[in-house]
């Protein structure tokens, strides 16, 4: 390595030279092509409704390093002896194709000379890029840098800072602001995201291949809908790695979504957000970019998600029961009945009010067996979808935020659960066991439900 690392070092010495004679004899020349200029006209943030925005175009020249230049000074590069060293170690030591070996050194060739012909190049920034080069030949983990446009938080601050590298912020006119050739217009079609952006996150992550970034990203943002139940929608994310031979790539929401459910968070709860995400996010079974309804926590978090995406009171309380039915029943009978018992004792070690909890999940059970078979609603039974949909779809945040840290930090099962939820109903001290366990181990899950209690107690 140390070989290889002396031989693209002396490269770079050598780019460097070429570069600024190429420079002084007026082989390297800037050209003015037609650009196209994205501009913001009107630009508001509120804390109702998000973001509302326009923009225009307009033409300018722009000055650009002449490209056929550029090509011409990448090969003569090539014919340099320490271009050949460099590149015949690589080829020895990674058992590339030649063709590979040359597209790559091409790429960190390219780095150099753009950063030498502009003078931003020191002894230190040619270390960087040697090293950023090797990393990628070793096939190692490098940062990506997530940049995700979501609509469904409010923000009452223009910028959250979580955690070194994690952090939420109001959109910018710069985010609306970019520039491009003009003749890109012939291949590129300039648009508007399909919904202007209420927060933007933006994450860095070491990770090994741009599904782990992806995996991340999908992390983040399930946590925070546990974090409070809103409706999050991801509009695009950009993902940019630093790195020479890997490249960006961007995901974009081709449908325009339905926000049920908004939330709001500022800087007051940025302790308690902090330490929220630093526990749950890691727990969540993310699979291949998306929740992947396998067992008893995935099926519940995505029925979870299909009850904040829904606009209707009684489809959206139907799937937070049926996420409730994911983690609270094996039985085939009596269903409602239990159900309601162990989602009420559960609540009821939460701060809740368990007699109100049983009541409010054997309303909404029938309302969602009538529901799901086809049956009409009655006017009261529609008044009470809208009632119960937010205290059931909270019931199931908890119980998912409940059975999640059970399973991962105490190592308790669903079957081991309900066996303690069953036994704490008719014995004194299997309550007292069930109690000592959530308090000792769910401790993302009592920050949420004191916040919701709290909340609960100042409406009344």
């Amino acid at each position: 390595m140390t070989l290889l690392s002396d031989a693209l070092r002396t490269l770079s010495l050598d780019v460097i030279d070429i570069v600024k004679s190429s420079k002084k004899q007026g082989k390297i020349n800037k050209i003015r092509l037609p650009w196209v200029r994205k501009v913001v006209m009107s630009f508001q943030y509120n804390e109702v409704d998000g973001l509302t925005y326009s923009t225009t175009y307009e033409r300018f020249e722009k000055e650009i390093w002449d490209p056929r230049d550029l090509s011409q000074l990448v090969e003569l590069i090539k014919s340099l002896s320490t271009y050949t060293k460099a590149r015949d170690i690589i080829t020895k030591n990674y058992n590339l194709p030649l063709h590979s070996v040359d597209y790559y050194l091409e790429l960190l060739t390219f780095n150099i000379v753009i950063n030498a012909i502009e003078d931003t190049l020191d002894e230190r920034k040619v270390d960087e890029l040697i090293s950023l080069f090797l990393n990628d030949l070793e096939n190692k983990a490098c940062y990506y840098k997530a940049e995700v446009w979501l609509r469904g938080i409010i923000l009452k601050n223009e910028v959250l800072d979580i955690e070194n590298g994690l952090r939420l912020r109001r959109p910018t006119p710069n985010d609306f602001s970019f520039e491009y050739p003009l003749d890109l217009l012939v291949w590129i079609r300039p648009s508007e995201p399909i919904i202007a952006p209420s927060a933007i996150l933006e994450a860095i992550q070491a990770v090994r291949s741009p599904s782990e970034i992806q995996e991340y990203v999908e992390r983040l943002l399930l946590a925070l809908k546990l974090y409070k139940p809103c409706s999050i929608v991801k509009i695009e994310a950009t993902f940019k790695p630093v790195s020479i031979l890997r490249f960006p790539f961007m995901e974009f929401s081709t449908t325009l979504p339905s926000i049920a459910y908004t939330c709001t968070i500022s800087s007051k709860e940025l302790e308690h957000l902090r330490t929220f995400l630093a526990i749950i996010e890691p727990l969540l079974p993310i699979t291949r970019g998306r929740v992947e309804p396998r067992e008893y926590i995935s099926i519940s978090l995505q029925r979870y998600n299909d009850a904040l995406s829904k606009s209707d009171f009684a489809e959206s309380l139907t799937y937070a029961i049926m996420g409730l039915e994911a983690q609270y029943l094996t039985e085939s009978s009596e269903l409602s009945h239990r159900l309601a018992q162990r989602v009420a004792k559960i609540m009821g070690l939460l701060g809740f009010d368990p007699r109100e909890v049983y009541k409010e999940i054997k309303g909404a059970y029938n309302i969602r067996s009538k529901f799901i078979h086809g049956a009409s609603l009655t006017k009261k039974e529609i008044d009470d979808a809208s009632r119960l949909a937010n205290k059931v779809i909270r019931y199931l945040q908890l119980s998912i935020l409940t059975l999640l840290e059970l399973k991962h930090v105490a190592k308790k099962d669903k079957r081991e659960v309900l066996e303690l939820i069953d036994a704490s109903m008719i014995d004194s001290s299997s309550e007292e066991k069930l109690r000592e366990i959530i308090n000792e181990n769910c401790r993302a899950t009592l920050m949420i439900s004191r916040r919701e209690t709290a909340s609960t107690q100042s409406t009344v």
